[in-house]
């Protein structure tokens, strides 16, 4: 739950303010990073039988969106034309798919690389030339753009596990939209 002091904070980007960045919330245990955020019904108060101050518990719904389209990761991509960055297909199929991403590779470095995915955008972790390149084959923007796509499209409300998933009614990993 967002709490009254985070509410204030961030009912100027659960707008249009947060349409076109990166937001950030403090959830209280972890932190809200999507794409765009939108609020999903009114605040309501909750806790209000045993409330032990006079501060009241707000709680917002809201829905996070992490994932990249094929069009952002294209012009993205071409942000960093004299680096090796570029798209990436793993090696092997997983959950009868193979994952793409993409690898742009850091101002300053020549073996670290920020990593993009179509399902959760941007990691928070950095991934090292050599195990990127063993886990993943370089593909031309051509042969990644359906690939994409489809990990796009199938993660938005489901987890990247899809009909191998056990859990699908609560799994979440992988899930482009996120319920919070």
């Amino acid at each position: 739950p967002l709490f009254r002091g985070s509410i204030h904070c961030s009912a100027h980007c659960l707008g249009s303010a947060c349409m076109n960045s990166v937001c950030r919330f403090n959830e209280g245990v972890t932190d809200i990073v999507a794409k765009s955020i939108k609020a999903v019904g009114r605040p309501r108060e909750v806790f209000t039988a045993h409330r032990l101050s006079h501060v009241p518990t707000i709680h917002t719904h809201v829905v996070a969106d992490r994932g990249m389209s094929w069009q952002e990761a294209l012009d993205l991509s071409q942000q960093y034309p004299n680096r090796p960055s570029g798209f990436y297909r793993s090696k092997r199929e997983q959950y009868n798919n193979y994952l793409y991403l993409l690898a742009l590779q850091k101002e300053n470095s020549s073996h670290l690389f920020n990593i993009i995915r179509p399902n959760t955008g941007r990691s928070f972790y950095e991934e090292t030339k050599s195990d990127l390149l063993s886990k993943y084959t370089a593909v031309s923007p051509e042969k990644a753009e359906n690939g994409w796509t489809k990990q796009y499209q199938n993660t938005r409300d489901r987890c990247i596990h899809g009909s191998s998933c056990k859990h699908p009614s609560i799994c979440q990993v992988g899930s482009r939209l996120s319920h919070v």
